[in-house]
């Protein structure tokens, strides 16, 4: 996973624990948010399968987001995940980088 937010310029990462519905609303409503940022790769990890992945990212509890730009967390959506607040933010961000 590291290797992915350093080999691109964006990343977003959906932090997930084994079957829980909730979570598996969050990677699909994040997923077809993604779809309108072409040029930012969506990962999911399941907490489950790989638990050092918590402590890694510092994720205590899920469902939660990063989002990651030139391998720097500038997102952080923790438990409730809200697509359109991460969408608000990341056009932000995109927008002062076209502004230069």
């Amino acid at each position: 996973m590291e290797n992915a937010v350093l080999a691109n310029t964006w990343a977003c990462i959906v932090f997930t624990r084994g079957n829980s519905a909730v979570g598996e609303t969050a990677v699909r409503r994040v997923s077809l948010m993604l779809r309108k940022f072409t040029d930012v790769p969506g990962f999911t990890l399941d907490l489950d399968h790989d638990p050092t992945g918590a402590s890694r990212y510092l994720i205590f509890e899920t469902p939660s987001v990063l989002v990651y730009y030139n391998g720097k967390p500038v997102i952080r959506e923790i438990g409730s995940v809200t697509p359109a607040r991460i969408f608000a933010a990341m056009q932000e961000i995109h927008q002062s980088i076209d502004r230069g």
